[in-house]
């Protein structure tokens, strides 16, 4: 069973078929998913947490590469 928590502008996704205790975050729309993980990071967020987005408006390529879809 799959839930899902709404929580401010963000929903937790939950899936216990995952090998590991994945905190997983979703957010419809975000500029930058590595700068929202850099945040959580940053507040002491839970081991295992991954960060998506249905949207990405300012994304960045590492190493300066130019992010194009």
């Amino acid at each position: 069973m799959i839930k899902i928590l709404k929580v401010q502008n963000f929903e937790i996704i939950k899936l216990p078929t995952l090998k590991r205790p994945f905190n997983l975050k979703y957010f419809h729309s975000v500029e930058s998913t590595n700068d929202v993980a850099t945040g959580f990071a940053s507040r002491g967020c839970k081991p295992w947490t991954v960060i998506f987005a249905g949207e990405q408006t300012k994304g960045k390529g590492r190493l300066g590469r130019k992010w194009i879809c």
